[in-house]
């Protein structure tokens, strides 16, 4: 897992993860501005698959949301995207509203990535996820997360 700042935009960007158990990862960010962001402020995601088999990559999922919007009506296109946004919002400081103001740490402690965010049908697969941050339609950093899925034991 890794964070890049890009530009004068984030102060501090720092993101990090630890094995809790089998199949179970703490994720945890640190995010603070140099200034406050804008209301057309974006978050970009990616998902992308790499299969075992043929060795071929291939782009699972892609969207991109306004991120005021998003707090305050939660209204994320992906039902699997929902339910990691509510884990995220519970164990963050984020507020349900804007503006997204400078100078103050926003945190998300301990997010727990487990195999139960993946789909049942779930098959072997190395994954990269990418969170791509926006600000007046200029990317300013990004987050990735790279792993490998396995099948689900019926």
């Amino acid at each position: 897992m890794n964070c890049t700042k890009i530009g004068p935009v984030f102060k501090r960007m720092e993101c990090f993860y630890r094995q809790v158990d089998t199949n179970r990862y703490g994720i945890s960010v640190h995010l603070s501005g140099n200034r406050q962001l804008s209301k057309n402020a974006e978050i970009g995601m990616a998902v992308h698959l790499k299969f075992q088999k043929t060795n071929k990559v291939v782009k699972f999922l892609e969207f991109k949301f306004n991120i005021c919007d998003t707090l305050e009506k939660q209204n994320l296109p992906v039902p699997m995207f929902k339910s990691i946004f509510n884990e995220v919002m519970m164990k963050s400081n984020v507020p349900f509203s804007c503006p997204v103001i400078k100078d103050f740490i926003y945190n998300v402690t301990d997010f727990m990535l487990t195999d139960n965010i993946f789909p049942a049908y779930t098959v072997l697969a190395n994954f990269n996820f990418t969170m791509t941050f926006y600000n007046d339609y200029k990317k300013f950093g990004t987050l990735v997360l790279t792993g490998r899925t396995y099948p689900k034991k019926s």
